[in-house]
């Protein structure tokens, strides 16, 4: 069961006039929407406290339509919108598509089959833990592995470091420069994670610090269309 879209049905709007006719319509959703309150204890706690004193009057004076019953509605239906929002930007930072992949698929599959005097297996490796690492926000993991592929790939385009790739390799401008970009980023980044000591006040970082997924795959396209080449 999706809980969001139980929640949903649950709370929607034309649900609230049936649900508040009766005493025994509240019991029976507020035995349903309970559970569903999840990861946030002082919502689940006002939300129990607003269904006990709607049946604690009904009780002692037989009215159903005391405004507790109300407010627990309320507050179930303001948890679902909040919890819809939440959904709604996790899948933005994910993609269109809700896919959380940093490098696609397609990328590895073209790099495993690349034919080349270079072993791309460690390359491979890489960029399949910086998927999982994004995956589950694991962004300092991110951001230092993003630096070891640009410290591994250098050699693909006859270069030393990776500082030639835009300084000497015969690439287009445009690549150059985005590569110098994805350098000056990823690397800065990279040094706070790696060498800042502890602090009394710390900052943790959000996948968009460390999401330069559109020059990483740049780098990765000219190396796959530059090594095809070589062996065509």
């Amino acid at each position: 069961m999706d809980i969001l879209d139980e929640l949903k049905r649950l709370t929607a709007d034309d649900k609230r006039e049936s649900i508040l006719s009766s005493i025994n319509n509240f019991k029976d959703w507020e035995s349903k929407v309970g559970p569903l309150l999840v990861d946030d204890p002082e919502c689940k706690r006002r939300f129990e406290l607003s269904a006990k004193q709607a049946e604690d009057y009904f009780l002692i004076l037989r009215d159903w339509s005391h405004n507790s019953m109300r407010d627990a509605f309320r507050i179930a239906a303001r948890f679902t919108r909040e919890m819809e929002v939440k959904s709604i930007r996790g899948n933005a930072l994910k993609g269109k598509s809700g896919n959380s992949v940093y490098v696609s698929q397609e990328r590895l599959k073209q790099l495993e089959v690349l034919k080349s005097k270079f072993d791309y297996s460690r390359l491979i490796a890489l960029l399949k833990e910086i998927n999982l690492a994004f995956e589950n926000e694991m962004f300092f993991s991110v951001g230092c592995l993003i630096r070891s592929v640009l410290d591994h790939v250098p050699p693909v385009f006859e270069c030393s470091n990776f500082k030639g790739v835009y300084s000497n390799y015969s690439g287009s401008r445009s690549f150059k420069s985005s590569m110098k970009n994805l350098d000056d980023q990823i690397r800065n980044i990279a040094d706070s994670y790696l060498h800042t000591h502890i602090r009394n006040k710390e900052s943790i970082p959000e996948s968009q610090q460390v999401d330069v997924r559109t020059l990483l795959d740049r780098l990765l396209e000219e190396a796959i269309r530059i090594e095809s080449a070589r062996h065509t």
